[in-house]
């Protein structure tokens, strides 16, 4: 019988293009569960690499970690996500973001439209740091106000003692 393949965590890494960080923290919420070597150093088997990627392509889409749990809980992450068909709980929850995402829109629409009837007019292009009215020649702008070069008429503003 062969033995199944095991990746190290720089490997599922370099495979998946997911960081071990990422890797460590996903087992430390229970989306990845990996083997141990008697050295202590985490072994990856190809069905972790199928996970990652399925978790990888729907945090993509917009979902969190926890969004993912009862996908992975229901096995809906153990073949590749466009191989397979979709799962009932895969569904709900994309439905379920969908409307969630709608609701923003909407909140945010109306907001837009509530700041368009303040300000009917869309002026000019906003006016460049080199038009503001109170900048010298050769000044800048620092967090949106004016700064004064030290060699400025103004002159040094410390006091010299």
């Amino acid at each position: 019988m062969l033995k199944e393949i095991e990746m190290r965590i720089g490997e599922l890494a370099d495979l998946t293009g997911v960081s071990p960080r990422s890797l460590r923290y996903y087992e430390q919420q229970g989306l990845l569960a990996p083997q141990r070597d008697d050295n202590g150093y985490r072994a990856y088997d190809p069905l972790d690499a199928v996970r990652v990627a399925n978790i990888t392509e729907l945090r993509d889409a917009g979902l969190a970690l926890e969004d993912v749990r009862p996908a992975l809980e229901n096995g809906c992450l153990d073949a590749p996500l466009r191989q397979s068909p979709y799962c009932a709980e895969e569904l709900n929850l994309a439905n379920d973001r969908l409307a969630t995402l709608d609701d923003r829109i909407a909140a945010l629409h109306e907001l837009r439209g509530r700041l368009a009837k303040r300000a009917p007019h869309r002026g000019p292009e906003p006016r460049r740091h080199a038009d503001h009215p109170g900048l010298a020649p050769g000044s800048r702008l620092v967090r949106g106000r004016p700064r004064r070069n030290s060699n400025s008429s103004l002159g040094n503003h410390r006091s010299t003692k």
